[in-house]
């Protein structure tokens, strides 16, 4: 009588069946959970040139490279402090400010001014830069 033996030589197989079947639900699951946000466009106002006019009624203030300040362009003492307080409660609240800084101008500074004319209860302050010239702009060496 012989005995039979299993034949080692056969390849193991795995069922994929149910690791599929968790794929797909979890596929779904996410797919259902999923938020979607619907975009809305917003226009914003384009610059229609490199320096803008500013509106003769607001209060321009200049923050230079070396942390000078200039209001409407008359230069301020290095102590600006109590001549910008001085200044601002001559000023009334509902006045507009545009406070343009240059680029490596420093940023202490700027929001010191900030919080100064916050403070002060002026609602209406924009902010904007100098922007650096590029090295195509600079004057050719002659």
């Amino acid at each position: 009588m012989r005995l039979s033996r299993k034949n080692n030589r056969e390849a193991f197989a795995l069922d994929l069946t149910t690791c599929s079947d968790i794929i797909f639900t979890l596929l779904i699951f996410y797919i259902l959970t999923q938020s979607f946000v619907v975009q809305v466009p917003v226009d914003l106002p384009r610059l229609e040139s490199e320096v803008q006019n500013i509106t003769s009624t607001a209060q321009r203030l200049e923050i230079s490279e070396s942390g000078e300040i200039t209001w409407n362009n008359e230069s301020l003492p290095a102590e600006w402090k109590s001549v910008f307080a001085k200044r601002l409660s001559g000023i009334a609240t509902d006045s507009s400010f545009v406070v343009i800084a240059h680029h490596r101008a420093p940023a202490g500074v700027a929001i010191e001014m900030l919080d100064r004319l916050r403070l002060a209860g002026v609602g209406s302050v924009a902010f904007g830069g100098i922007p650096e010239k590029a090295a195509s702009a600079k004057e050719p060496e002659r």
